[in-house]
Parts: C-alpha cells; sequence; structure tokens
C-alpha cells in the first residue's frame, strides 16, 4: 500500500536551490522500492512536478504476496504515451539527442506555451553488460522528472544535471553503478607530471588584456574630449610647440587641417656677402680658405623628421 513518508527519507533530491520537495509517497513491490516526490508547482499547466524514482533490488514488503513492479524498459512508444498523458495540454517535442549527467545518459522531451516551459526526462541507470554477472553488479535505478515553470529548457535541464541519488539496498551483489573507474594510468609514471592550475576565474582575468581607454582614464581622470583641455601657451621663437593628447579616438586621429607637432621655421641671419655664400656651399672644411679671406660662416638648417 501507498505510504506517506518524510521528506527526508526521499530517495532522490533535486538540487540547491529548488525546487522545494512538498512529499514523498513510497510504494514498496517484491522487487523494487518506488518513491513518488511531489514537488513545489506554481504554473497554470494542468498537472503537478515530481520525481519518480524506481529501485530494483531486494525486496522489502511486509506483504507476503507483495505485487512485482514491471521491468519493461524505457522505449520509444511507452514514453510518448506517458508524455501525452502528462501533458495532454501542450505539444510536446522528443529530443533526437541524449544527454548526460552524473548517472549516464537520459532522454527528454519539451515543450512551451503561454510563456510557461515544460520538460518531460527519464533515465535508466544499471551496470554494464560486460561487468554484471549473476553475481555482482546487480539491480537498476529508473527515474522520471516532470517540471514546468516559467523559465527556460535550459534552466529546466539544470534540474536533470544536477539531482541526487541517495537511496540504495544494503546487500553486497546491490550495484547498478558498476565497478568505480580506474584511475589515470599516468599517475605514478615517471616523465608524466601532473601540474595544479589556478582556477578558472583567475586564468581567465590575467589572460585578458587591460583595455587602453581604461588606463589612459585613470592616469588622467575628468578628461573626456578636446574641448575640455586647456590650449598651452604659444612656443617661443626657433622653438617646437606639441599639441596635447587626448582620450577621445576621434582627436587622436590624425587631421590634415591640424598637424600634431607644429615646427616654426628657424631664424638664419641674412649672409654679408651673397657670392661669398655662393662660394662657400659645397666646399671641403679641408680646402677652406684662410680666415682672413674666409667668408662668415652660415648656420646650417636643423634637420627635422617628418611627423
Amino acid at each position: 500500500m501507498p505510504a506517506e513518508v518524510p521528506v527526508e527519507k526521499a530517495m532522490a533530491f533535486p538540487p540547491p536551490g529548488g525546487p522545494a520537495i512538498v512529499s514523498v509517497v513510497e510504494r514498496n513491490y517484491s522487487n523494487a522500492v518506488a518513491q513518488d516526490i511531489l514537488l513545489e508547482t506554481n504554473t497554470r499547466t494542468p498537472g503537478e512536478n515530481y520525481i519518480k524514482v524506481q529501485f530494483y533490488g531486494p525486496g522489502a514488503s511486509a506483504f507476503e504476496r507483495a505485487d512485482r513492479l514491471s521491468l519493461s524498459g524505457f522505449t520509444t512508444d511507452t514514453m510518448a504515451r506517458d508524455i501525452r498523458a502528462q501533458f495532454p495540454t501542450m505539444r510536446m517535442r522528443m529530443a533526437s539527442t541524449y544527454q548526460q549527467n552524473g548517472y549516464g545518459a537520459f532522454g527528454y522531451a519539451y515543450g512551451s506555451s503561454g510563456g510557461e516551459s515544460c520538460l518531460y526526462a527519464w533515465q535508466q541507470i544499471t551496470s554494464s553488460e560486460h561487468g554484471r554477472n549473476g553475481v555482482n553488479d546487480l539491480g537498476m535505478i529508473r527515474t522520471r522528472l516532470r517540471l514546468c515553470d516559467r523559465g527556460s529548457i535550459e534552466s529546466l535541464l539544470a534540474v536533470m544535471y544536477h539531482y541526487t541519488l541517495s537511496g540504495g539496498f544494503e546487500h553486497p551483489q546491490w550495484n547498478p553503478y558498476g565497478p568505480a573507474p580506474k584511475p589515470d594510468p599516468r599517475i605514478g609514471m615517471v616523465g608524466k607530471p601532473i601540474y595544479s592550475l589556478p582556477p578558472a576565474g583567475a586564468r581567465t582575468r590575467a589572460a585578458a588584456p587591460r583595455p587602453a581607454t581604461a588606463l589612459a582614464a585613470r592616469a588622467q581622470p575628468g578628461i573626456e574630449n578636446a574641448a575640455a583641455i586647456p590650449q598651452l601657451p604659444s612656443a617661443t621663437a626657433g622653438s617646437a610647440a606639441f599639441a596635447p593628447s587626448v582620450l577621445s579616438p576621434a582627436a587622436q586621429a590624425p587631421s590634415a587641417q591640424t598637424p600634431a607637432v607644429f615646427i616654426p621655421a628657424p631664424n638664419l641671419p641674412a649672409p654679408a656677402d651673397v657670392n661669398a655664400e655662393a662660394r662657400t656651399v659645397g666646399i671641403p672644411r679641408a680646402t677652406a680658405m684662410p680666415a682672413a679671406a674666409a667668408a662668415p660662416a652660415i648656420p646650417a638648417a636643423p634637420v627635422i623628421p617628418a611627423p
């Protein structure tokens, strides 16, 4: 006979954050124990949310002639009938691919209507046929999840990804999970170093480049555009006047009308003798005329590289 058991005796729990468990109804069979774990429901879609689990193993029923729970597996036809019975007013689509959580692969169907999304997922947990024999790794667990909420399908799938099973039979032959996986064969080998890595968030922060605009803003707070920069005093004759730098990308671009660097022309003294200047241009210093007859030296114009 079905009986309500305390919530803490549930054999499956949703992930932290919900949905909350409302009540747990348990049924005992001669070959299994089944629970209907009713979840909080806040939608207009007909029906209630639940997790149904079936643990196959040595029966624990107190009745001599208890019923046996069917061992028929999950097939496309049986799942289609279950979906139509659970969602009579919503069009559900069965996913063509499997997803996988910590217990193995699972199938699901999903649909949405009136701003609400619904998920129906099923999973069978059993050891592999190669490892299972008549003595070890016996038993099986079947899970069904019906969940409707206003969130997206991805948020509903998160419940199936992270739910926890917390039941079992105290029998040495009962182990539907199969043998524990072997450790990595590289552990303990020479020439196979193992390095610890920082958390993923720290690696992301270290690899992300710091934006140049943010650095400039911290170096010169309060400067936003060229109009906010005061003009520098005019340069004296013979010196270079440099235009101030700005943070705006548009102001940093070169302008054809206002060059970034302005170099005034040098002030050269007029030569005392035009003919003397013509005679001295291009003459090497070693063959220069004596000091008495030499023409006055002409200062060379400075070489200014193009900006």
